[in-house]
Formats: structure tokens, sequence, C-alpha cells
């Protein structure tokens, strides 16, 4: 499938043909070909997943709307690896907080860097994948991680991304 969509790509938009562009095209489908919600090592952001993601920050493009349509394509690796490059925390810290059925460590995170609550509520709901295999989302669960995201307010939070939680 991978061979025939990137044939796909380069044969209808005018791309580069250098092995460059055809080595990027393949990191790119991996994510989609690999992408298991039901795989946890899926969700593990590779080294190129990371690359990205900390050149989308250093270059100021990494906020709130570009992540989450990373989880609506279901990049979930890539999605993990921009949640870490955005607030600065280690993949293990990232992903317990994505696993949280309340969504209190992810409210944290959220709001330590200002993102809006209807940002925090889309990628609480589609997150779902890491912390349920059902396909709905727990009421009760959503419920609690808007009530926590309204609580907290960002000074607070970043205090606690400061102090509680390893930082990388």
């Amino acid at each position: 499938v991978s061979e025939h969509l990137k044939a796909h790509i380069f044969e209808h938009y005018d791309l580069d043909t250098s092995q460059a562009a055809h080595d990027a095209i393949d990191d790119i489908t991996v994510d989609f070909v690999n992408a298991d919600p039901k795989d946890a090592a899926s969700f593990i952001p590779t080294p190129k997943n990371i690359e990205i993601a900390e050149k989308l920050k250093a270059h100021g493009q990494l906020d709130s709307s570009v992540i989450e349509k990373t989880l609506k394509r279901g990049q979930y690796s890539l999605f993990v690896a921009m949640m870490c490059a955005f607030s600065g925390l280690d993949t293990a810290t990232v992903m317990k907080a994505l696993k949280q059925p309340n969504g209190q460590c992810l409210a944290i995170i959220c709001q330590s860097q200002h993102m809006i609550k209807t940002d925090f509520m889309s990628i609480y709901l589609l997150s779902n994948s890491f912390r349920s295999h059902e396909k709905t989302v727990n009421m009760d669960n959503l419920g609690r991680a808007l009530d926590y995201f309204d609580r907290i307010n960002p000074a607070l939070a970043q205090k606690i991304v400061q102090n509680s939680f390893e930082t990388h």
C-alpha cells in the first residue's frame, strides 16, 4: 500500500524526486501503516517523530491545532512526540498522562501551555485509544477532565509540571 501511495503522491504533486523526498514520504507513510490504536507500541515516538516535533517547535509551528490534526490523522507516535516537544516532558510522562482515565494530568499539561478548553477537549476525546479499547468515551471521565481543566490556572499548571513531572 505505501509504495502505491508514494507513487500516487509523486505522480499528482509537483515534488522533488530526490532520495531525501522518498525517505520523507517513507517516514510519513510508516506512521499510517503502523498506527494501531490497540497496540501501545505504535504510540511510542520514533527518532524521526521526535526530530519533526522538535523542528516544528523550534520554528514556532507547534501549537494545539497542529497536535490535534496529527491525532485526527491517527499518527499516534508523532502526536506523542509533539506533546513531548510542546510540553517539555519526556515520553513516559506524556504516555502516563494520556493513559490516565480522568484526564487530570493531561489537563495540567495543556493548561501549562495555555491551551484553550475546546482544544483540550478535542485532544482528550481523540486520545481515547490511549486510555481504552472502547470506541466510546466515558462521559463521567470527560466531565472530570473538563472540570479539572476549568479549576486549574496556567500558572499553577506550569508549577506542577516543573515540580512534579520529570522534564527532559
